[in-house]
């Protein structure tokens, strides 16, 4: 059995060490106005996509769910309430913005070299864009599109992925929500 073959029926395992320092990578290299908590998670799902994408494997192990506003890591909003109670991050409101700010330097050194060259590209590919835009962008992608609301996204959808809705997507092959819902209705 190949490598592709083994990660599609393997279970992700959360790194929580390199799931909170890349939460800190992207805080130090990545903030913006735009960065807030809906954004930040939008790069955790693109680091570890597009890293499992070119290596097999992806950056932080998070097990991504589908929801609203795209692909969310399940593990997220524990992980910034304990980083903020540990004071390793602080949650800074003004008057516009809501955001984290972090306390503490990012340990690159847990990362590997594509590791850290993914979450360096990542940071400066995404650093324009706002929330939406980046959940916009993830529902154009087969990852999202795939699998039902709520349920998980696997990691070897990752070899379907286009950049922001390049690719044409065969509609009959993805579960659709509303597919669902017209034949729920039909009976």
């Amino acid at each position: 059995m190949n490598a592709r073959a083994l990660q599609q029926n393997a279970e992700p395992v959360l790194d929580r060490v390199k799931f909170e320092q890349a939460i800190l990578y992207f805080l130090e290299h990545a903030a913006n106005e735009h960065l807030a908590k809906t954004k930040l998670v939008k790069l955790l799902y693109h680091a570890d996509f597009d890293h499992f994408e070119q290596y097999d494997a992806p950056i932080t192990g998070a097990y991504y769910r589908k929801y609203e506003h795209g692909p969310f890591p399940e593990d997220a909003w524990e992980t910034l309430e304990r980083m903020e109670a540990d004071h390793r991050i602080a949650f800074k409101q003004d008057d516009v913005y809501m955001r984290h700010e972090r306390m503490e330097d990012c340990d690159e050194s847990v990362f590997s070299e594509t590791e850290i060259a993914v979450l360096r590209r990542v940071a400066a590919e995404m650093l324009p864009y706002t929330a939406k835009q980046m959940s916009d962008a993830t529902h154009e992608e087969a990852p999202w599109r795939a699998v039902k609301f709520k349920e998980h996204i696997p990691y070897y959808l990752a070899y379907y992925r286009n950049k922001f809705g390049e690719m044409e997507l065969d509609e009959d092959e993805l579960i659709l929500e509303d597919e669902e819902e017209a034949r729920a209705a039909l009976g």
